[in-house]
């Protein structure tokens, strides 16, 4: 399919159990022009054989079968093949409402490099719309809105080629929130939208639920370190506020793993480890590690 106003990347990992709802939810869109890669992560389960079977019934359906990397290598693999003007990001147990893309894609001007929409949490929780809450169009107000995954946004692809974006494939958590406050960094101005545009599925056997307590939370800390890296020489004052917003986000999430650890004792001390060897070796006004723990327990209480 040559040139069609969006690329919906579909990263597949063992996920025969929901992915043809998911791939049924695109196929219903009320919008047409769109290509979907569904990026086989190396399956060892059905999937393969489904996104085939996807990929031979409709034009717009790619099936693309690589070696197991992980959800940022698929990802990215995604992205590199994308033909799209726009992208999205669908994970394989998720859902688009119908009329999801039309809406987005109507949202756009030609100043606007990302679009933002609300949210449905569905699953093994009740069903909750999670609501934008901004509707400036400057990025400003992005230092407040606290969203890092992937979902429910349309992503402008020119502005991920010129600044060479990617997902990081050695993080395995938190690589998302990275990728997502990197791209807003960079861009003009931003709409949003108050209508659904993403299904999020909450279930126990999602990978959001690995019992790897140690890697969520250091990988976490990594995370808000790599973006301070890649900020911290900015000087004007939207770029600051994100910085602030965002280190504290993920460390929080970093502080939360390590909170609900059953070997917490083993996590806080690789934790302290990890904070003594960058933020505090950089001289991050963060304050010590028990101040920032105190911190995020009173933000939590």
């Amino acid at each position: 399919m040559n040139n069609p106003k969006i690329t919906v990347i579909v990263p597949v990992y063992n996920a025969e159990k929901y992915v043809c709802e998911t791939l049924d939810s695109l196929k219903s869109q009320t919008m047409e022009d769109f290509e979907v890669l569904m990026i086989d992560d190396g399956s060892p389960d059905g999937s393969p054989a489904i996104l085939d079977e996807y990929a031979q019934g409709d034009g717009r359906f790619r099936a693309i079968h690589k070696e197991n990397g992980g959800v940022s290598s698929a990802r990215n693999f995604g992205l590199r093949e994308a033909k799209g003007d726009w992208i999205i990001f669908v994970d394989a147990d998720d859902q688009l409402p119908p009329r999801a893309l039309e809406a987005l894609y109507a949202a756009a001007d030609d100043e606007t490099d990302y679009v933002l929409g609300s949210v449905i949490k569905f699953g093994d929780v009740p069903e909750e719309l999670i609501e934008v809450k901004v509707e400036a169009k400057s990025k400003d107000v992005l230092a407040h809105v606290l969203n890092p995954a992937p979902w429910g946004q349309l992503f402008r692809k020119s502005v991920i080629d010129a600044h060479h974006l990617l997902f990081l494939e050695d993080l395995a958590y938190s690589e998302d929130s990275l990728f997502v406050y990197t791209f807003r960094h960079h861009i003009r101005q931003l709409a949003t939208i108050k209508a659904p545009v993403y299904r999020y599925r909450i279930c126990s056997d999602s990978a959001t639920f690995s019992p790897n307590m140690m890697k969520r939370a250091t990988h976490h800390l990594r995370a808000a370190y790599y973006f301070h890296c890649l900020v911290t020489a900015q000087s004007n004052k939207q770029a600051a506020d994100m910085l602030s917003s965002v280190r504290n986000h993920i460390l929080g999430f970093a502080i939360g793993e390590m909170l609900q650890a059953q070997n917490r004792d083993e996590v806080e001390a690789a934790l302290r480890r990890q904070y003594a060897d960058t933020f505090i070796k950089d001289g991050i006004g963060m304050g010590d590690f028990d101040t920032l723990v105190n911190t995020v327990k009173a933000s939590l209480s």
